[in-house]
């Protein structure tokens, strides 16, 4: 048995350093012990759900990306579907290259054929449209109806196009094109080729010539949209034109609307706006049915809460109209009496002022219509473009005007004596129904929707507007009461405040005041017609160039002497008075001088009598 060894260890200090040697080991483990608890912990958080604003900023650049993604991959489809739409335009064109005649187009169609069809238009809305959130039913449908008869092929399918465009797609429910008989052969079976490329837009075609009235109402029937709007077929509809119009139609259902109308240049097929300034222009009339554009009236301005509100239109320009399908039914439409066109804007503006509701402007809604150089000719039924619309104009005023229609005939009959056969029977008719709708009577019309139309004197030879042959400015009563000039004229193409009267006894009026010239200056000026002070007597002679005209020189004739003179747009010299300004001044007569040459707007006649 082999020996033991037995190492005897003081008792002392074994303890005590194995006791130092347990603390030694644990103080090393302590530190890893909590790296690996932090760490623990760490990764026991990270794998707990976010609180909710961070799960909800996930969510909302998840959407993000991918709006952009859905974004990016629907702008390469678009392209590749416009660069399909071009492909087959042109190569339409081309096919009918030399075949067109381009000139009765009256404006430049290579420029437009050059333009895309979904050409990007400038947003030229006034800023507070920006800002305005239009509210309106989304259920609400739109019929967008579209009258073209042997039009420009790349500027009707641009109106289509900018209407699908820039409609919110759950509103737009169809673009239907009414073929009014065209003869070209575009327009045909290659036409109905292109549109199975666009959704929500048809054609429909007249067996015969109808006209636009009788073609907008075929369209309005077609029609099953719970909003009709008209358009003509050389439009552009501008960013977010719709939803203006549909938050004015909910608030008043019984509303015939117009976008703010901007303008696609004729020869260059630029699209332009005037600047959106202090005075803003509505639709008026002068005497001869003819539309014209007024300023709006202060009173009329001050009453609006803002630029963006809607403001009320005498008379609708007629290129775009947009109303409620059961509205516009209700009140009978346009008159189909009415023939290829003209007199239809007066007509259902007149109507819903007189019997169910009111016209307005949506400055925010805008559109851009190409205003054609010179004018189009057509026949109708054996008469010509001036016979059909001077006898559409006869039917407007004999159903509407009530005893002013003799100013019309007046006015009317101081140009043409040619008046057409009207058939009673059809006028008796129309008037028969809109007796079912109460109507009001005209002079109602007047006085508080164009209270700032005048009506001519009854003895008035020449009424309205003087323009200067030369300038084409127009003669202007001042604050001090001198006669000046103004080129407002050349915006407005009346301006009521501006009418001046011939009389035929050759009293030379504004108002109840009269026109005399001061025997200081030769200024003409507006004093009451007893006031006789510092003025030529003497009296008046309007020479027109023919005893149809109404072109002539404005005359004065001194009652002591044989002097005459004549009245001249000129450049004041006279240092006291308004110098250095456009004013109307009576001068030596120099019959060549077209500074002396007037235009009056109306020369007005007797009334004609029918059989």
């Amino acid at each position: 048995m082999s020996p033991r060894h037995v190492y005897l260890i003081p008792r002392a200090y074994g303890r005590d350093t194995m006791a130092r040697s347990g603390r030694a080991r644990r103080c090393g483990l302590l530190p890893v012990m909590i790296l690996f608890i932090v760490g623990q912990s760490w990764i026991i958080l990270i794998s707990l759900p976010h609180s909710p604003r961070q799960l909800e900023e996930d969510q909302r650049d998840i959407i993000s990306q991918q709006r952009m993604e859905a974004a990016r991959l629907g702008a390469i489809e678009d392209e590749k579907y416009t660069k399909k739409l071009e492909h087959t335009l042109q190569s339409i064109l081309a096919r009918h290259r030399g075949m067109v005649d381009t000139s009765k187009f009256k404006y430049n169609v290579s420029a437009g054929d050059g333009l895309s069809v979904r050409r990007p238009v400038p947003d030229n809305r006034n800023p507070e449209c920006h800002k305005t959130n239009f509210l309106y039913d989304t259920s609400l449908t739109v019929s967008v109806v579209t009258i073209f008869h042997n039009e420009a092929l790349s500027t009707l399918l641009r109106t289509v196009h900018s209407v699908i465009d820039r409609s919110p797609e759950e509103n737009l429910k169809e673009v239907i094109l009414v073929d009014d008989s065209s003869t070209m052969t575009y327009l045909k079976d290659e036409l109905d080729m292109y549109l199975s490329l666009v959704p929500k837009a048809r054609v429909i075609r007249n067996r015969h010539r109808a006209g636009l009235v009788r073609s907008r109402m075929n369209g309005a029937r077609n029609a099953t949209g719970d909003v009709l709007v008209f358009f003509d077929a050389h439009m552009e509809c501008n960013t977010r034109w719709l939803e203006p119009l549909l938050h004015a139609l909910q608030d008043e259902p019984t509303a015939i609307l117009q976008p703010d109308v901007d303008i696609i240049k004729a020869d260059t097929m630029d699209y332009y706006s005037y600047p959106d300034g202090d005075r803003r222009s509505r639709g008026g009339f002068g005497w001869d049915l003819r539309y014209a554009w007024f300023e709006v009236p202060g009173f009329v301005e001050q009453a609006l809460k803002s630029k963006t509100e809607p403001f009320v239109t005498p008379v609708l320009v007629g290129n775009a109209i947009a109303v409620r399908r059961d509205h516009f039914f209700r009140i009978g439409g346009f008159d189909e009496g009415l023939d290829i066109w003209g007199g239809e804007h007066f007509d259902l503006s007149f109507k819903n002022w007189l019997c169910a509701g009111r016209v307005l402007t949506v400055p925010c809604s805008k559109v851009g219509h190409l205003f054609k150089m010179g004018v189009q000719s057509y026949s109708f039924g054996g008469a010509d473009r001036d016979t059909v619309i001077l006898k559409n104009l006869m039917r407007v005023a004999e159903i509407w005007l009530d005893e002013y229609k003799d100013t019309f005939y007046r006015v009317t009959a101081g140009r043409t004596q040619n008046f057409p056969q009207i058939d009673n029977n059809a006028i008796m008719s129309q008037k028969n129904f809109l007796k079912s709708l109460h109507c009001k009577p005209f002079h109602w019309y007047l006085k508080n929707v164009l209270p700032e139309q005048k009506v001519p004197p009854i003895d008035a030879a020449f009424y309205g507007e003087i323009t200067n042959g030369k300038t084409l400015a127009c003669l202007a009563v001042l604050d001090d009461h001198y006669i000046g000039i103004t080129y407002a004229c050349f915006k407005y193409r009346i301006i009521p405040e501006n009418s001046f009267t011939f009389s035929e006894k050759g009293e030379f009026k504004f108002d109840d005041y009269c026109v005399f010239i001061s025997d200081s200056t030769h200024f003409l000026k507006r004093r009451k017609c007893d006031e006789t002070k510092n003025v030529i007597p003497g009296k008046w002679k309007f020479q027109t160039t023919s005893p149809i005209s109404n072109t002539g020189a404005l005359m004065f004739e001194f009652n002591d002497s044989a002097q005459t003179l004549c009245v001249s747009h000129v450049t004041g010299a006279i240092s006291e008075v308004h110098f250095n300004e456009q004013m109307a001044q009576a001068l030596p007569c120099n019959y060549s001088s077209a500074y002396q040459s007037w235009y009056f707007m109306y020369r007005l006649s007797e009334v004609p009598k029918f059989n």
